[in-house]
């Protein structure tokens, strides 16, 4: 009796030694969600839950889904239903579409009125994000553009930000942060607060978008476009910006970053 329960005890030990063994050789894999996208030429993702804002993108980029959903961007849809005022000729700048991306012709909302393109969404900066999010290796990433050249210029912020109703890249371009000096640009020590890319990099920004790596003299950027002193991901400052605008300090305060003090430049060699 005693030397039957032995072996049944031992027999049940080794089996669960095999098990637990087996168990540690197998590798799970976790699919992160993509939806179908509506416009299936185009490949915009959208939402993957429309009720919750959360998007296809976000399932992946949890962090800048989160700070984007406080932004106003997140409501651009809600917004223009609630002022009781929308018209087929506002739809299109608060809808993921063709504008301020690179998409060429009628895409997304403008093509599908679905509620999974309601609102100013990652991918209407990025572009589609079909291709990327089946195969997310670097060369498939979808980036967006820093530049801002006139109000006829396609894949930045001035496709919608423009106009009677919205005139922000005009004021912008009345402005001297819109100016392209070459000889400052050119320089390294002038280009921290005379190039929007060397601003970026000097503030430790280490966002990629398109221009970023291009140090051609022909392709030199303005002192500042719009994504120099907004975040377009989200911030807990006004109006998005990078920085606060009302705290005194040199390292803190946006303008006050290069609205400080003259120095000599170093030489461009």
């Amino acid at each position: 009796m005693g030397g039957n329960w032995l072996r049944r005890v031992a027999a049940a030990i080794a089996l669960g030694v095999f098990v637990t063994g087996a168990c540690t050789d197998e590798k799970i894999v976790y699919q992160r969600p993509i939806n179908p996208p509506p416009d299936a030429a185009s490949g915009f993702l959208g939402y993957f839950t429309a009720a919750t804002k959360a998007t296809t993108c976000g399932n992946c980029h949890v962090d800048h889904q989160r700070r984007w959903q406080q932004t106003a961007h997140a409501a651009a849809w809600d917004d223009l239903v609630g002022s009781g005022r929308q018209q087929a000729s506002c739809n299109s700048c608060h809808s993921i579409t063709e504008r301020g991306n690179s998409v060429e012709g009628v895409a997304g909302y403008a093509l599908v009125a679905a509620s999974a393109y309601h609102d100013v969404q990652c991918e209407s900066c990025h572009g589609p994000g079909f291709n990327h999010a089946q195969a997310p290796d670097v060369g498939a990433v979808p980036l967006a553009h820093l530049r801002v050249t006139d109000t006829t210029d396609q894949a930045s912020c001035a496709e919608c930000h423009t106009g009677t109703h919205n005139p922000f890249v005009e004021e912008w371009s009345q402005s001297r942060h819109s100016e392209i000096l070459p000889a400052e640009a050119g320089n390294v020590s002038c280009q921290p607060c005379h190039e929007s890319r060397g601003a970026l990099k000097a503030w430790g920004v280490n966002a990629n978008y398109v221009e970023r790596d291009s140090t051609a003299a022909a392709n030199y950027f303005p002192a500042a476009t719009c994504g120099v002193c907004h975040d377009p991901h989200g911030s807990p400052n006004s109006r998005q910006l990078r920085f606060p605008i009302d705290v005194a300090s040199e390292e803190r305060n946006l303008c006050v970053k290069c609205h400080m003090r003259r120095i000599e430049p170093t030489p461009a060699s």
